[in-house]
């Protein structure tokens, strides 16, 4: 599926999206490290785990006084804001906290500025412009471990004219989920699916250009309906432009 213009169906599903409210925010005392997938042995899974507890200092007891859904946001600012897929910077934070209470997860790069963490209460965001963005939705019903599952993604999104261009991409991706789903580990396999957007790195389908995404978030929805499929929305748009 192909479309020159900006996607015209606004029925969002099940997906939601969050704003953060009543946050604290704490400059972040390391640089925000990477994802690895290292053997559990090497130097890199080593800093990560003290990385990850350095993340549940910072934030557990501010985590702990929230009433309801939480929200957090990573600034990676510094030298790290140039490498690295945005997603690769939150799973880490994610995988550290663990807490099914967070129903939202943002990162943005500041290059430049200090590296800060923010966390508060999550409530329901307003709808974005639909001047400005583009949506679109897909449905999978299968394994997210199988190629399949990123398929029905990708076709579900289809392919737009931004996926062509270089330049940054601010993105959100809801995911309405049942009640035992692992919505974490979801993030990476639908990002690779997005090349219809994002554009590829070379022909390999599932390589996308992801660190075209300077600002991205991530929401989660529970619907126990749902059972094992996954309802997902897509939100983006290019940075100066309102093409999609």
């Amino acid at each position: 599926m192909s479309t020159d213009v900006a996607v015209a169906a606004r029925d969002h599903g099940r997906t939601r999206r969050y704003s953060i409210i009543e946050s604290s925010v704490t400059t972040l005392p390391v640089e925000p490290l990477l994802a690895s997938w290292d053997s559990s042995e090497s130097p890199s899974q080593r800093r990560l785990a003290e990385y990850k507890a350095t993340i549940r200092a910072l934030v557990a007891e501010r985590l702990a006084a929230i009433d309801g859904a939480a929200g957090l946001r990573l600034v990676v600012g510094g030298n790290r804001s140039a490498r690295g897929d945005l997603d690769n910077f939150l799973t880490p934070v994610a995988d550290s906290l663990r807490d099914p209470r967070i129903a939202s997860y943002a990162a943005v790069r500041r290059p430049g500025q200090e590296s800060i963490i923010e966390i508060g209460r999550a409530v329901p965001a307003p709808p974005l412009a639909e001047a400005a963005w583009s949506f679109a939705v897909a449905r999978t019903t299968t394994s997210s471990d199988r190629e399949a599952w990123k398929a029905e993604v990708a076709a579900g999104v289809g392919v737009h004219r931004c996926s062509t261009g270089l330049g940054p991409i601010e993105m959100e991706i809801g995911f309405a989920v049942g009640p035992h789903r692992s919505w974490t580990n979801l993030w990476k396999p639908a990002i690779d699916a997005l090349g219809g957007v994002l554009g590829l790195t070379d022909a390999r389908p599932w390589h996308p250009r992801d660190d075209r995404i300077d600002a991205l978030a991530l929401h989660r929805a529970v619907d126990p309906a749902l059972g094992n499929a996954v309802e997902l929305g897509i939100w983006w748009r290019e940075h100066g432009t309102s093409a999609a």
